[in-house]
């Protein structure tokens, strides 16, 4: 029960939404067999992927081997990791 990596080149972004992969990911063929909103909270806890958000003209990440204790929100936006960018085919 692993996430496809092409459902996140499928993307074709490094930043993005919760929406964005439950739709992909329901378009992608053939389909996936997990659950997206499982797959990402999977990925979290192994920092692939981390959240992005802007406070006051400031961005601030959230991802698990900063913080132990980070807890996934699915309504912020999502980041890759940045060593995923270049396997991934994301400029």
């Amino acid at each position: 029960m692993r996430p496809s990596p092409a459902l996140f080149s499928g993307l074709g972004k490094r930043e993005f939404t919760f929406n964005d992969v439950f739709r992909c990911a329901s378009e992608f063929q053939p389909s996936l067999s997990v659950e997206p909103a499982h797959a990402l909270r999977l990925l979290f806890e192994c920092s692939v992927i981390g959240t992005v958000e802007e406070i006051e003209g400031k961005t601030f990440f959230t991802v698990k081997y900063r913080n132990r204790n980070a807890v996934l929100d699915l309504g912020k936006k999502l980041i890759l990791h940045r060593g995923m960018w270049k396997a991934l085919n994301l400029n």
